[in-house]
């Protein structure tokens, strides 16, 4: 059994959690057509409501689940389909997905599970007819976003939440509805709390029950809290990824150490990692996925702090010294435009960028294709450097396509894949001048004319179908960052 650590200042807040006061009596804060007065929880007016709230409905003998939230307006025919219990699918389609409960003999709570939309108008109605509208406004408070675990993951021991920007809320006690759960917000992913941490963890003061479905709270200190609810449910222990014999063991992933930068994968199971040093670095990450951590210093040890979190909470720390290798090169295939605006082949390109450490040489390096290979002369690209690749009638100022960056290298060749690159896309490899394949972009469907396929950033691995995408903005950028769709 896991064992969940409460802060101190939590322990000591802990004993005085309990049961909410009785609500005092309350002026109705909105009532259509004869419909029983509503309100909205953290108050506010119904005509300009906070993208999360909860609704309060006087409603003494009413079934919860009866009351229910759609997008849009209701007329008089919808009506008359939720009196009589037959949804038509044009009125599912706008159901809003809602927790309802019973909060004493008078109130019926209904909660929405996800962010409203600004400007979104939302009708409230049950079989008794329609009970008010809610009219959505605010879009500026400070809203603290779930991001771990996935929502749909059961055995919640603690739930991650991120500001984007400022600081998060101070700590202190909430409760999970509808079942009256004790929890605390504490500070950071991890007890040791970075200065100006943007993160907060929800931790209830047990693990959910399986089936058990409990939603936190609208807000917290002034902060909007993402309402997506903690679901209980058995999940797997974790077990750690088996490494390949290029790569380290890091806690329950594993690590490939480069010169300057450590590639890191995850276990098989959608996991969330907390780097502490040598950088502060927070991402969420896919089963067997990865992120890099880079720029750091060759040759040199580099100690790793870091928290790993499962699906269901559970936390594993990892203390680790890894040493990193010696400086090289790294040429990579960045971009491709095997489509020009202007004329076939002569206007194909695609775009080289060296991401390593020092220079590389690319005198008996290849571009292979379907159709054979291409040698590359002997041009050194420098650390960081981008070179454009094109046949020897490419026309750098063509009025049809973008032009090179000013700056950027520019390489012709005799031919650049047989007969051109394919439109309709085609594998591509980078080899080295031993026949080692260092880079490969893969075939994706075609874009249309004059847009090119771009890696999403340099470090982005070859084996994610999720580095590549077409470019955005003006539709290529030969010698400049890409920005994709």
């Amino acid at each position: 059994m896991s064992v969940i650590r409460w802060p101190l200042a939590l322990v000591a807040a802990a004993s005085s959690w309990g049961c909410p006061s009785p609500l005092p009596e309350r002026p109705a804060a909105g009532r259509d057509a004869g419909g029983p007065p509503f309100e909205l929880e953290p108050r506010m007016d119904a005509s300009a409501a906070k993208p999360v709230f909860r609704l309060l409905v006087d409603l003494p003998d009413a079934d919860p689940e009866s009351v229910q939230i759609f997008s849009g307006e209701l007329g008089t025919y919808h009506l008359g389909r939720i009196k009589a219990g037959e949804l038509p699918g044009t009125l599912v389609d706008r159901q809003v997905a809602t927790i309802s409960w019973r909060r004493d003999e008078r109130t019926v709570v209904v909660a929405p599970t996800s962010v409203l939309g600004r400007g979104e108008l939302l009708s409230v109605a049950s079989p008794r007819g329609l009970i008010g509208t809610v009219t959505v406004t605010d879009a500026g408070s400070p809203f603290l976003a779930r991001v771990w675990p996935p929502a749909d993951a059961g055995s919640t021991e603690q739930v991650i939440y991120c500001v984007d920007g400022g600081g998060a809320p101070d700590e202190g006690p909430v409760e999970l509805a509808p079942a009256e759960l004790a929890a605390g917000i504490a500070r950071g992913v991890v007890e040791t709390a970075r200065p100006f941490e943007p993160c907060v963890r929800l931790i209830p003061a047990r693990p959910l029950a399986e089936g058990e479905v409990l939603v936190p709270p609208p807000s917290h200190a002034g902060f909007l809290l993402d309402p997506a609810p903690l679901r209980g449910g058995g999940v797997d222990a974790w077990a750690p990824r088996s490494c390949d014999s290029a790569e380290i063991a890091l806690g329950p992933g594993c690590a490939r150490v480069e010169d300057d930068r450590i590639v890191v994968t995850s276990f098989d199971a959608p996991s969330f990692w907390s780097l502490r040093a040598p950088r502060s670095f927070d991402v969420a990450l896919g089963a067997a996925r990865s992120f890099v951590l880079r720029d750091l210093e060759p040759d040199t040890s580099v100690l790793l702090d870091l928290a790993v979190l499962d699906p269901s909470g559970r936390i594993a720390r990892v203390h680790q010294t890894v040493r990193m290798g010696s400086a090289r090169g790294r040429v990579i295939i960045n971009e491709v435009l095997a489509d020009p605006i202007g004329p076939e082949p002569e206007q194909e390109w695609l775009e080289l960028v060296n991401d390593g450490s020092i220079p590389v040489d690319l005198e008996g390096w290849v571009l292979a294709d379907i159709g054979g290979q291409t040698p590359l002369p002997a041009v050194v690209l420098t650390a960081g450097e981008v070179a454009v690749v094109a046949r020897g009638g490419y026309d750098e100022r063509s009025p049809w396509d973008i032009s090179p960056a000013e700056g950027s290298t520019l390489i012709r060749v005799e031919e650049l894949g047989k007969s051109g690159l394919n439109n309709g896309g085609e594998p591509l490899e980078l080899r080295d001048p031993t026949g080692r394949t260092v880079s490969r972009f893969p075939p994706v469907p075609k874009p249309k004319a004059g847009v090119s396929v771009a890696r999403r950033t340099p470090d982005a691995p070859d084996d994610d179908p999720q580095s590549f995408a077409r470019h955005g903005g003006d539709g290529a950028s030969p010698g400049s960052p890409n920005t994709l769709e």
